[in-house]
């Protein structure tokens, strides 16, 4: 069973922007987290120091 073309191209876009949005959301997840750890390290040298 063949889909029409339009209606496939049409599910690929779609797929194809949710995968950007995941990458999108990753990227910011992993920045938050690169984020936290700095300002941990940073508090832990003030507290140290």
């Amino acid at each position: 069973m063949t889909m029409p073309d339009g209606r496939q191209q049409e599910e690929s876009k779609l797929s194809k922007s949710i995968q950007q949005q995941q990458q999108q959301d990753d990227d910011t997840i992993s920045s938050h987290i690169i984020a936290t750890r700095i300002y941990l390290v940073n508090s832990m040298a003030h507290a140290l120091a």
